[in-house]
């Protein structure tokens, strides 16, 4: 993939929609750039209606399995970390997404395991990153999950999961959210929900969601 195709399906990994100016990369030449940007369209990443540009289901797969730190894709399905967070009331901690696919809806936190790391050290990398918890927070296995999420018949993401149960006194209250009888209603990433009513056990289950999303 050219890279000028590579720097626009960045730019919109990070955004729900951009306007065509949002996303040139700097010092490209007009034409160059938007025969890239129709290069894209055509092949099925990018979506254009009135209001802008988004990744179509094509390119919400693309960016399921980018990586930010790489700059380029997995071929296999991503192994994560999920923490099951609760408080004293039993009340379950979300968090929104900061990139696509299924940027701003509310998630478990989550995150890729990286080489070296085991399990619980994963956990609790994604303790300090994603929930900014300073003090040492107590993890326990709890299951695994095998996550697939499409779009009619494409596989918008696909991952392993391992979950991880928690206890968590204090969250940060402007950027992150308590599930459970006291919630405000808000938009769930696929699959989420059905975690959410997972009983505390050690079995290996699968969800298959069909999101349709695009």
């Amino acid at each position: 993939m050219h890279y000028i195709q590579k720097y626009i399906l960045d730019k919109l990994i990070y955004a729900k929609e951009l306007r065509n100016r949002d996303m040139r990369p700097p010092h490209t030449e007009s034409n160059l750039y938007q025969y890239h940007l129709k290069r894209l369209v055509d092949s099925g990443y990018v979506e254009h209606d009135e209001s802008g540009y988004t990744l179509s289901g094509k390119g919400l797969q693309y960016a399921d399995k980018h990586s930010s730190d790489l700059k380029e894709q997995r071929p296999q399905p991503k192994l994560v970390t999920i923490l099951r967070l609760e408080n004293e009331k039993g009340e379950i901690l979300l968090v929104p997404r900061k990139k696509q696919p299924f940027i701003g809806m509310y998630n478990l936190p989550s995150g890729k395991i990286h080489e070296g790391e085991t399990l619980l050290s994963a956990g609790q990398r994604e303790l300090r990153e994603k929930v900014g918890a300073k003090e040492h927070i107590e993890l326990t296995p709890a299951g695994a999950v095998h996550l697939t999420i499409t779009d009619g018949e494409t596989i918008v993401s696909e991952s392993y999961g391992f979950i991880l149960r928690g206890s968590l006194h204090s969250c940060n209250a402007d950027q992150y959210f308590f599930g459970g009888e006291s919630e405000q209603r808000t938009v769930l990433m696929p699959g989420v929900e059905a975690l959410l009513q997972r009983e505390q056990d050690h079995s290996y289950i699968f969800i298959d969601v069909n999101s349709n999303i695009c």
